[in-house]
């Protein structure tokens, strides 16, 4: 007889975090590797307003959608997705009857919001790095620790951070080509109107002024 084949669950995990931070603050917020094959509703990021923090998500296999205004981008294998909350943009994933396998990672300070942006901008929220180099090892890493419930102090946790942050810097240098000036420059200002207008709507849906 024919073997059934089980239902495809996401695989969460929350990152460890330190309930008392010192010391250097590139800091992991939270993190997870999400196998997905059921759709479900689009993810509006500008309404993730909750925490002063930025997200990557590098896609491993299948593909999601990302809507910024006019513009649809396909996240597919090698694709790299970084931004701040709020940020513009819907994320649609996965497309209905299909698959999305990503990471994502969140951080939050002031160090490793720098080497975050300062990578975004000069690259592109948008670009491309090796499924197999050497920042998908970093970041599985982080992950695979939270996983096991692997107890450490907030510097240890601040160390394997700034790996991953760097190992991302170097293969963006070597793999992802430059932004253009302009439109880091006019992406920066719509976050930042967008800081004041989601936080009213997000108000507003929740019965508040």
């Amino acid at each position: 007889m024919p073997r059934s084949t089980p239902e495809a669950r996401p695989q969460i995990v929350r990152m460890f975090q330190a309930p008392a931070w010192e010391g250097p603050c590139f800091r992991p917020l939270y993190g997870a590797e999400y196998d997905e094959r059921i759709p479900r509703p689009p993810q509006r990021l500008e309404l993730e307003a909750f925490d002063y923090s930025a997200s990557w998500v590098m896609t491993l296999a299948g593909e999601a959608l990302y809507r910024d205004g006019e513009h649809r981008h396909r996240l597919t294998p090698g694709t790299v997705l970084a931004y701040e909350k709020p940020s513009p943009g819907v994320l649609v994933h996965p497309p209905a009857g299909g698959r999305w396998h990503h990471l994502w990672i969140a951080v939050t300070g002031e160090p490793a919001l720098g080497i975050h942006r300062h990578v975004a901008r000069t690259y592109g929220r948008i670009h491309q790095l090796p499924v197999r180099g050497e920042t998908v090892r970093a970041a599985r890493r982080l992950i695979r620790l939270a996983a096991i419930n692997d107890v450490r102090a907030a510097l240890e946790w601040s160390a394997l951070t700034h790996d991953w942050l760097n190992a991302w810097w170097r293969e963006a240098e070597q793999h992802a080509p430059r932004a253009v000036a302009a439109l880091r420059e006019s992406d920066e200002a719509q976050r930042i109107a967008l800081a004041t207008g989601s936080l009213k709507r997000m108000a507003h849906r929740l019965g508040y002024s």
